[in-house]
């Protein structure tokens, strides 16, 4: 069995199921072929590439096949989980980070607060951005007294972090309309994603991502589910990424 498959895109009579996790490795392939914003010259650039690819780790704590949600009679969509999912794939993703490379798991614990944050008003949120701040602090503390206060550029960092895992879900879920963040745009055109400007020094970025097929019909049950589950087809989605060349 795969982790739970918390990315659902509705294809041509089918369910696809992506896990956070693959989607998270997607989006380092995207960091790695990073060559804009000063990344390759970098110190950090190394760190941030990690981050990219574990930003997700917390999602596979949870259990190990799709939870059904009554509302859409099909498996939850990563937007649909619920909260107690949510902040836990945060809090927990954090700290299994933290004992490795307290830098790769600041970013990610920012990470979660900018993803999030449309819910710092709502009073089921209430402890979790206060709780995931402290502990972004407290490690972006350890990492300055371990580099004996030497500056470092934790938000352009991150910023690299958040359009990849942005890029990487454009792709995942087919999502067709143009996607605007930091001054890139992205589309999906087919199976290419298109980013204007070019971060990628003009290569081709090949993108490969395994999925699970489900028929794409109403679910009534966490049973109903579980058996389509059991024969769910193993597939890939396969593309590329390309950086816009400038209008001549």
């Amino acid at each position: 069995m795969v982790p739970p498959p918390m990315i659902v895109r509705h294809t041509e009579g089918r369910l696809l199921c992506l896990t956070q996790p693959d989607h998270a490795s997607l989006a380092g392939r995207l960091a790695e072929a990073w060559a804009a914003d000063g990344l390759l010259s970098r110190p950090t650039r190394d760190r941030v590439i990690e981050a990219v690819r574990v930003h997700d780790i917390g999602w596979t704590r949870h259990d190990q096949a799709p939870l059904f949600d009554a509302a859409t009679h099909g498996p939850h969509g990563f937007v649909s989980a619920p909260v107690e999912v949510r902040q836990g794939a945060f809090l927990g993703g954090v700290e299994a980070l933290a004992s490795g490379d307290a830098y790769v798991a600041a970013l990610v614990a920012q990470h979660g607060l900018t993803v999030y944050r449309r819910f710092q008003h709502d009073p089921s949120w209430t402890s979790f951005f206060p709780t995931l701040e402290r502990r972004r602090d407290d490690l972006c503390g350890e990492v300055l007294a371990d580099s004996g206060s030497a500056p470092f550029t934790f938000l352009q960092d991150y910023t690299v972090l958040g359009l990849c895992d942005l890029f990487s879900l454009v792709f995942c879920n087919g999502w067709r309309e143009p996607h605007l963040m930091e001054g890139y745009e992205a589309v999906l055109e087919g199976d290419r994603l298109v980013v204007t400007p070019d971060p990628f020094g003009g290569a081709v970025i090949p993108l490969d991502v395994p999925a699970m097929a489900l028929p794409q019909r109403p679910y009534w049950s966490q049973d109903d589910l579980d058996a389509a589950w059991a024969e769910a087809e193993p597939v890939r989605l396969t593309g590329s990424a390309i950086g816009a060349r400038p209008a001549s």
